[in-house]
């Protein structure tokens, strides 16, 4: 994984990823990894699932192809975007979700993952993390900006079949982990509530489960 030149007001988070990343970082939540945390994760608060493989509830889809195949969320088709966004909010706390893109001879267009999406159809704004087959990236859009240059870049090994993202939001510290690494820091300037928007851009993504944890009261 070799991370790129980061750019703007990003520059901190970029080289903090590039630590990460030249550091061969793994998880240190990871409990397979290190036993203390193994406890640590036991006395959080339990997982609220977003998405159990049997339905949509919780879900709306704002545009393009949104299906259900065999306990999956599945979201795209060639050519165009697909997106759906979840009904529960947040600011804070641990989102997770395992995820699969469609390979062979498709399409391999960019999903997106938007962080904290919310203010109305006028004034939305988002943390975006596009994932692509060889980077990611990180940026903020809004109602005004749809398509915001990247403002923090790291290349990727390819991945393995299954795809595991975390994302710690901590107030404007927005940590991003894929199957266990730290791949990627962003510093959100606003941060807000909001929700997730899950986007398939030109390609297909089975999303296989959805997780959210709240932030751990103080002082626990």
């Amino acid at each position: 994984m070799r991370p790129l030149p980061p750019t703007g007001r990003c520059f901190a988070a970029g080289v903090l990823a590039v630590a990460a990343l030249s550091a061969g970082c793994t998880d240190p939540n990871d409990p397979a990894i290190n036993p203390k945390a193994r406890h640590n994760l036991e006395s959080r608060p339990p997982a609220e699932v977003l998405f159990d493989g049997n339905s949509l509830d919780g879900w709306r889809t704002i545009q393009g192809s949104v299906r259900m195949e065999d306990g999956r969320l599945v979201v795209g088709r060639a050519g165009g975007k697909s997106t759906l966004v979840s009904r529960r909010s947040f600011r804070d706390g641990e989102l997770e979700l395992d995820v699969r893109r469609r390979g062979g001879d498709g399409p391999r267009g960019p999903y997106t993952f938007g962080l904290r999406i919310g203010g109305g159809l006028l004034s939305w704004r988002s943390v975006y993390v596009i994932c692509r087959p060889d980077r990611v990236e990180a940026c903020t859009g809004s109602a005004a900006n749809w398509h915001p240059k990247p403002e923090v870049v790291v290349e990727l090994d390819p991945a393995g079949d299954i795809e595991r993202w975390r994302f710690v939001l901590d107030g404007p510290e927005i940590t991003c982990f894929r199957s266990g690494a730290a791949v990627l820091a962003y510093r959100d300037s606003k941060p807000q509530e909001g929700a997730l928007a899950i986007t398939a851009d030109d390609c297909i993504l089975e999303v296989l489960a959805v997780r959210y944890r709240q932030p751990e009261a103080e002082g626990h």
